[in-house]
């Protein structure tokens, strides 16, 4: 098949049969194939275009992609089945996943102008928590978390997720620096973080900006990081011009410097806690970010739940809750969180986030009521500082009473 197109009914491997294409990228194509290893069960098929089978980096790359799926056994991570790395055809064989991807939820929700339900996006948010922060555990930063990256399908009442596509992750192995990308910006704009922008060592919490940029559009429908022309975010099923405000520059910078988006000014059912939460976790410093996904999670699901105006958002747990995993036959204990070293820092005494400028209106802000002139009185007569305003009266009454007495003896 060496310099011929892909067909149906071509064989790869000795086992794939391709029924259908699926899609194409920069670097390969994808499709649906039957494997005749596991009684012709569907498969997902990722080809290597063969102008690419000479280049090292890029099938060192194709390498790593398999080896950390095989790697990463988790409910809400697709599965690696197999992988091929000589002959005409360098390709990846992985779980064929049934549904839509996620960015294509959000342009038909957006489209109806119809939001998610709050419970809904909180349940999602729990299934993409666990599958980053298993990564994490495991050494690896997808470094490429997007929507496009996550599909969607259905297993009973609730939709399922699964994250794919660690085409560019990055192994955690001794130093935080990775030589082959440093000064190189990988992933896609719109959900980079501001550490990827400046090409500094990247830790776990690179993954959770991109994870909370996600939610942010999940919530709101609007894109966190792309506008109008009037500078609002802009929706999220029309297409982005890429011009004044949409540049990479401009999208970049405002990534790196801005203030941070507001939920709640897009969504009037939103706690304003649910602006305190995303905007932690989109700090431009890490160090102002959550520990780990889980705990990131937790906090914007209490947020989201709560009634607008209700009481803030109690202080985020340190480790991930124990909780049965998402559409489980049998209930899992969610991994213990990430033994990347972090600062735990619990949200309701989180400092504000450096160069994080408050994106509130002042109807948002609750102004304790200065005191009232009867308290401050209460406050001099029976404070401390009483005393000195009672002595000056006792020693007044005592000269008194000393003339009156020296009168009446002397007369």
């Amino acid at each position: 098949m060496t310099g011929q197109p892909l067909a149906t009914g071509d064989l790869l491997g000795a086992r794939f049969l391709l029924d259908a294409k699926l899609g194409q990228g920069a670097f390969g194509e994808v499709w649906r194939a039957r494997d005749q290893a596991r009684s012709d069960a569907p498969a997902a098929v990722k080809i290597l275009f063969e102008k690419y089978h000479r280049d090292k980096k890029m099938m060192q790359r194709f390498l790593q992609e398999a080896q950390l799926m095989e790697q990463l056994q988790h409910p809400n991570i697709a599965r690696a089945y197999h992988f091929e790395g000589e002959g005409e055809q360098v390709f990846l064989a992985m779980e064929l996943i049934d549904g839509d991807s996620l960015d294509k939820r959000c342009d038909a929700h957006s489209a109806e102008g119809s939001f998610i339900p709050k419970p809904g996006v909180a349940w999602m948010c729990d299934q993409l928590a666990t599958a980053v922060d298993f990564a994490h555990q495991h050494g690896v930063i997808h470094r490429d978390l997007k929507p496009r990256n996550i599909m969607v399908n259905r297993r009973g009442e609730r939709p399922f997720l699964k994250v794919l596509d660690f085409g560019i992750a990055k192994v955690l192995v001794g130093s935080q620096v990775d030589p082959t990308t440093v000064g190189r910006v990988l992933g896609s704009v719109l959900y980079l973080s501001p550490e990827q922008i400046v090409s500094q060592s990247l830790d776990h919490r690179a993954d959770l900006f991109s994870l909370a940029t996600i939610l942010f559009e999940l919530i709101t429908l609007h894109r966190a990081w792309a506008r109008t022309p009037e500078l609002t975010p802009h929706p999220f099923h029309v297409p982005i011009t890429v011009g004044e405000h949409n540049s990479h520059v401009a999208v970049l910078r405002r990534i790196a410097r801005d203030v941070r988006p507001s939920a709640c000014a897009l969504r009037s059912d939103l706690s304003p806690a649910v602006d305190e939460v995303l905007g932690r976790a989109l700090a431009i410093d890490p160090d102002d970010r959550y520990p780990d996904a889980g705990t990131f999670a937790r906090a914007l699901r209490l947020a989201l739940l709560e009634e607008r105006g209700t009481a803030p958002v109690p202080p985020a747990a340190t480790t991930v809750p124990d909780r049965p995993l998402p559409s489980q036959p049998e209930p899992q204990r969610v991994d213990p969180p990430l033994s990347i070293p972090a600062v735990p820092t619990p949200f309701a005494s989180a400092p504000a986030p450096r160069r994080l400028e408050v994106t509130n209106t002042l109807d948002d802000v609750t102004v304790p009521p200065a005191p009232s002139s009867s308290s401050s009185a209460e406050v001099s007569l029976h404070g401390p500082r009483s005393m000195p305003r009672v002595v000056p009266w006792l020693l007044m009454f005592a000269a008194a009473a000393v003339a009156a007495a020296a009168y009446l003896a002397f007369g």
